[in-house]
């Protein structure tokens, strides 16, 4: 009776207990990155727009 509890334990639970660190840190980091990127893509956002003003200002001035 106890051998089949064991046997289901070593070869479902083991594996998750040892799988779910690794899979959550990877999940981790996908979403990290998507941050990364998007703070990256507002970033360049920000600097096109404060050189396109820059532009029109110095055009209206001339």
């Amino acid at each position: 009776m106890a051998l089949p509890l064991a046997l289901f334990l070593v070869l479902t639970a083991v594996p998750m207990l040892l799988l779910m660190p690794f899979l959550m840190a990877l999940f981790g980091l996908f979403m990290a990155s998507k941050g990364v990127r998007r703070w990256l893509v507002h970033r360049e956002r920000r600097r096109i727009e404060r050189a396109r003003s820059q532009l029109l200002a110095s055009l209206a001035t001339w």
